[in-house]
């Protein structure tokens, strides 16, 4: 997800992995062209290794390149800049999550292979809202937050209780609307996404509420969203 410098011809890598969940190791002369890890640690995809935990820190003896990911346009590297970011700012390290990582490594590659730009941008609006109730920032559509009655429109959300309130009760920083919530709740109660359609203007609406919500709730920006 991202490499840094660390000592000369080695670099810290930020790994997503199944079993520990985000971890950080170091790969020894991993920028020689002639080290046995070079090839494997030079571009994202999806990575076997072997690391041993050190003292200090770990250290990385073993990687192969299983699947590499293709960025065809600059916006692609976006999504991926966006997808990594919110990892590396929301997770703890070795924080084990299978549901998370079912959901990454399907996630990018459901982008890839997207004809559409308005498409790549719907998996990514999915993958928001799936992702804020994974780090436990649900968002609650059942009932008004404030009186406990049945929603109705507008439907606008208050981002501390995580909740809509209805149109006869005061709050709410973002709104939604009508269409857009009945999809938002589809996804949760259900979770069946394949098939589901939307249009441009509702894409953006939709990503514009998810974006708000999830810098509310890590109290910081994703840069890379940004850009999308």
């Amino acid at each position: 997800m991202r490499k840094r410098e660390w000592r000369g011809a080695d670099l810290l890598f930020s790994i997503y992995t199944r079993e520990f969940g985000l971890v950080e190791v170091v790969a020894t002369g991993v920028k020689k062209i002639i080290s046995k890890l070079h090839g494997h640690m030079s571009v994202p995809g999806i990575v076997e290794l072997v690391f041993v935990q050190g003292k200090n820190f770990n250290k990385l003896t073993h990687a192969f390149l299983a699947q590499k990911f293709e960025f065809k346009t600059a916006q692609d590297l976006s999504y991926w800049s966006a997808i990594t970011e919110i990892f590396l700012e929301g997770f703890r390290v070795e924080e084990k999550n299978i549901l998370v990582w079912d959901m990454l490594i399907g996630v990018l590659p459901a982008i890839l292979s997207a004809e559409k730009e308005e498409k790549k941008k719907f998996i990514l609006n999915i993958f928001l809202l799936k992702i804020l109730v994974s780090l436990g920032y649900e968002l609650k559509t059942d009932h008004c937050i404030s009186c406990h009655e049945e929603l109705s429109a507008p439907f606008r959300f208050n981002f501390l209780e995580r909740g809509f309130v209805c149109k006869n009760c005061s709050g709410g920083e973002a709104s939604l609307s009508e269409k857009n919530f009945n999809l938002l709740t589809r996804i949760l109660v259900d979770d069946k996404t394949r098939g589901l359609e939307i249009l441009k203007k509702d894409n953006d609406e939709l990503f514009i509420f998810l974006r708000k919500y999830l810098y509310f709730c890590l109290d910081k920006k994703i840069k890379s969203l940004e850009y999308i």
